[in-house]
């Protein structure tokens, strides 16, 4: 939305605060198809030892839909988010949050989504158009209440009128009304013909097995992992109309690390004077080409050239699999941002802008990595575009990712449940998926990107005999895999 103060504006709101009023006339300035999203908060809760009252945060998205000859504007007001509490003398009576998982069969998440409209004149007086139909959606039991008294008119009038109150309108001086209005962002890559990043990707997975015997001393522990990390150079050759780009990989440094059980089978090191007249140092200077999405989507589009400059060997073998389509697509692909077509969630503007509001979120459903062979499973990762800050005077947006089991099954999921299948009542399953992403908003770029998995899955088992005093037999088998991407100098 746009809201135009003028000088006279501002004169106009310091006479009135100071004097009681002037001559000069306040006003809003309105424009057709603008959207903002706002947070409007009502809190009546008070007492320290046991607090009495309400608080109610409504998140919604205001859209100007026409604007007349006078400067009215008709708004439509589309509900985003809900959070009610209610606490008499005895505690909590009602809580609800539109947000919490527990609370999506709750009856009131029928309003979130749903619109009604106002009316809204160019000194900020409010008239409620039609807030009936989204009000009567909710039926019987305390829920419907609640959402009869939100959208009432008196309320709804009251709801706008703490964002617009200006004179002749009476403004609202109640101090427990707040409101905000809520930052939004493009979240796309806007590549640049010739322009150039130099980036620092790693990826590493473990996968690890402790068995403890107390009662016999004995102690196995067990190591298998990859260790890759690679410096490059990406620019942009083309960019089309739909800003997919066509970007050339240059190869700077990297290092390659294999260990099984324990053993290392394979370390290279680029920068390592020993390595350099290796067979596998002549992918340093390599180039290969990609297509990138706007919505961090990668097709590989040429790296034969790159892939066959090491010939046989465990080198040749290294390189076939370090630049395989699969593998490059993997490491040049951003999954934090939401998918160009997948609109999961309130988009207030169509078409190719794609613009989220802080505190919007989205979930990609993936398959856990193939080295977690054991427990293989669906994993929904959540993102939430968690603030939008400035930088060395560039906007920002941080995007956090938190992850869980998924009871929908991914496209590409496996199969097989693996071992915790079949002895999954005997595991304590211990599991933390998180990720950050930063995007610079005015140049489009990624700043850094980082993705976490740390599985841990323990089995006791105390054994029979004159040494079980010693303490349980433990079974700890772990898997840990992470990914990350940041510009590098």
């Amino acid at each position: 939305m746009s809201h135009k103060f003028s000088i006279q504006m501002i004169i106009g709101a310091f006479c009135l605060l100071i004097f009681g009023g002037c001559e000069e006339q306040l006003s809003l300035d309105f424009t057709a198809n603008e959207s903002a999203m706002y947070m409007v908060t009502k809190n009546t809760i008070e007492g320290q030892k046991r607090p009495r009252g309400k608080k109610a945060d409504v998140r919604f998205v205001q859209k100007i839909e026409e604007v007349d000859e006078a400067g009215n504007a008709v708004v439509d007001i589309r509900v985003e988010g809900i959070e009610y509490l209610a606490k008499d003398k005895d505690g909590t009576v009602f809580d609800y949050n539109s947000n919490r998982t527990g609370d999506q069969d709750n009856p009131l998440t029928r309003l979130i989504g749903q619109s009604y409209k106002i009316e809204i004149s160019q000194n900020g007086r409010v008239t409620v158009l039609d807030a009936e139909t989204i009000r009567n959606l909710v039926k019987g039991g305390q829920e419907a209440v609640i959402a009869k008294s939100l959208l009432s008119d008196k309320n709804v009038k009251k709801r706008h009128t703490t964002i617009y109150s200006l004179p002749p309108g009476k403004p609202v001086r109640n101090k427990k009304d707040s409101w905000v209005e809520i930052p939004r962002a493009d979240l796309r890559l806007k590549p640049a013909v010739d322009d150039s990043t130099m980036y620092k990707f790693a990826e590493h997975w473990v996968s690890s097995l402790r068995f403890e015997q107390p009662s016999l001393n004995k102690l196995d522990e067990k190591k298998t992992g990859t260790n890759i990390e690679m410096k490059f150079l990406q620019r942009i050759e083309s960019v089309d109309k739909e800003g997919n780009a066509i970007a050339r990989v240059t190869i700077k440094a990297f290092k390659y690390h294999v260990m099984v059980k324990n053993e290392v089978t394979f370390d290279f090191d680029s920068t390592r004077e020993a390595d350099k007249d290796r067979a596998l140092s002549k992918l340093i200077g390599q180039s290969f080409t990609i297509k990138i999405s706007p919505d961090g989507g990668v097709e590989v589009v040429d790296a034969k050239k790159a892939r066959n400059a090491v010939k046989g060997g465990s080198d040749g073998t290294a390189a076939r699999g370090l630049l395989s389509k699969e593998l490059i697509a993997k490491r040049h692909s951003i999954l934090a941002l939401p998918d160009a077509g997948n609109r999961v969630v309130s988009v207030p503007q169509g078409g190719k802008t794609r613009i989220y509001y802080q505190g919007d979120s989205w979930i990609r459903i993936k398959p856990s990595h193939p080295a977690l062979k054991w427990a293989p499973k669906s994993l929904a990762k959540t993102y939430t575009l968690e603030q939008i800050t400035k930088e060395k005077r560039h906007r920002v947006a941080l995007i956090t990712m938190n992850g869980a089991e998924s009871v929908e099954s991914a496209e590409d999921a496996p199969e097989s449940a693996g071992l915790m299948g079949i002895f999954g009542n005997i595991f304590d399953p211990q599991e933390i998926y998180t990720g950050r992403f930063t995007l610079d908003l005015d140049t489009g770029k990624v700043m850094e990107y980082n993705e976490k998995f740390v599985g841990t899955y323990t089995a006791m088992d105390t054994p029979k005999g004159k040494d079980s005093d010693k303490g349980p037999d433990v079974l700890t088998m772990g898997f840990t895999h992470e990914i990350s991407m940041e510009m590098s100098d």
